[in-house]
Parts: structure tokens; C-alpha cells; sequence
């Protein structure tokens, strides 16, 4: 007690509010880029698919749809998060 009188002790309060927007933003961002990533796989598999470089365009289309699945699942995530806080504040 006399350490944290004297400021050699420093306590730290964890702010739960601060910590649940910081999910959600990280959340956000994940579905965010997820979702920058299969735009770009689909355009680069569309210009592959024009230029007669299928094999190329194939595996750019499957890295759409594998970004996309697991874009599908962060964003189920997120809405279960929102949720949970909507029903912890009462919102």
C-alpha cells in the first residue's frame, strides 16, 4: 500500500468497454480486408481468365472463394459479437 502511496506501485484498471470496441474494430478490419482480397482475386482471375491463362484465372477464382468463405465466417463473428454486446448494454 505504501508502494502505490509512493508511486512506485502503478495499478492498472482494465477499461471492458475500451477492450469490446477494440474486438470489433479488429473484427471490422478483418471482414474489411477479407473482403479487398477477393475483389482483387476475382479481378485478377477475370483479366487471367481474358488474356486465355485458365489455369492461372482457376486459381485466382478459387482464392476468391476461399477468401470469401472465410470472409463469410468473421462476418458471422462480428454479427454474433454485436449481439452479445447489444445485450450486455441493454441496447
Amino acid at each position: 500500500m505504501r508502494g502505490l502511496e509512493r508511486g512506485d506501485i502503478k495499478l492498472r484498471v482494465r477499461a471492458l468497454e475500451a477492450e469490446r470496441a477494440l474486438n470489433r474494430v479488429l473484427q471490422q478490419q478483418k471482414v474489411t480486408t477479407l473482403a479487398v482480397v477477393v475483389g482483387a482475386c476475382v479481378n485478377a482471375g477475370t483479366v487471367l481468365s481474358i488474356s486465355a491463362m485458365s489455369a492461372a484465372a482457376t486459381a485466382a477464382f478459387c482464392g476468391a472463394g476461399l477468401s470469401g468463405l472465410f470472409m463469410l465466417v468473421n462476418m458471422v463473428k462480428y454479427r454474433r459479437m454485436e449481439r452479445k454486446e447489444a445485450m450486455l448494454t441493454g441496447g
